[in-house]
């Protein structure tokens, strides 16, 4: 599994590896496939849709299995234009699939949760979230092998009323919010890579490097290459 996007993505804002997004969803997919799942993030704090495609996708591998995307956030604080995200959109989710994976797309989040944005800013950037929003659903609907998920309102309303889902900045989740996002995830992730196997043309997605083909400088969202086991077995990170 291959990580891509923002901040969120990134792990920004938990100490400790294990509560990063992208560990919390190869945790919860390893559980329930019961196989080892090898995830490689790629995701930046900060990055835009155009910074993923520029600066992200050079450095993935075509060995994976399905690919998970969370971007959007910093494209609405920066005021990217609804026509632009969509082009980037577009570009984007195409060289993802072109990586021979599908893609799994979240929502952008519950910007009302975000309580280090003052009133009135929440509401206009909640607003505007909407149209980026729009664009990007409909660049996810005119490809096929893009799942998009709507973590927002699946979890979303969780954020707003339970503060223990925000990190200190009240701007980024907390361990406890990763793990909601991971949860809402999580089901179209394990649907992917169970129709892959039933067709035969899943990946090895265990710890054999051969298998993973990927060097140490390849992840870098917090330098690391994440290996998450099923509960059963002990997880293990790689430097």
């Amino acid at each position: 599994m291959s990580a891509f996007g923002d901040s969120a993505m990134a792990g920004v804002r938990v100490d400790e590896v294990e509560d990063a997004l992208p560990v919390q969803l190869a945790q919860r997919v390893a559980d329930g496939a019961g196989r080892p799942v090898h995830v490689v993030c790629h995701a930046r704090s900060g990055a835009l849709t155009r910074d993923v495609l520029d600066r992200q996708l050079p450095l993935a591998s075509r060995t994976t299995a399905v690919s998970v995307l969370v971007v959007g956030t910093n494209d609405v604080i920066h005021l990217t234009q609804p026509a632009r995200l969509a082009r980037h959109s577009g570009e984007l989710l195409d060289a993802l699939v072109g990586l021979g994976a599908p893609v799994v797309m979240s929502s952008l989040p519950e910007f009302r949760a975000m309580r280090a944005l003052p009133h009135p800013l929440r509401s206009a950037v909640h607003g505007y979230g909407r149209l980026i929003t729009g664009a990007q659903r409909r660049a996810a609907a005119r490809r096929p092998s893009v799942r998009l998920v709507d973590v927002s309102a699946a979890v979303g309303r969780e954020f707003v009323h339970d503060p223990s889902t925000m990190s200190a900045d009240s701007f980024h989740p907390s361990a406890t919010g990763y793990g909601r996002i991971a949860d809402a995830l999580a089901p179209t992730v394990l649907a992917i890579l169970r129709d892959a196997q039933q067709s035969g043309s899943a990946e090895d997605v265990g710890t054999d490097s051969a298998a993973t083909g990927q060097s140490n400088s390849a992840a870098r969202c917090l330098q690391e290459i994440f290996i998450a086991y099923s509960r059963d077995r002990s997880h293990a990170r790689r430097s």
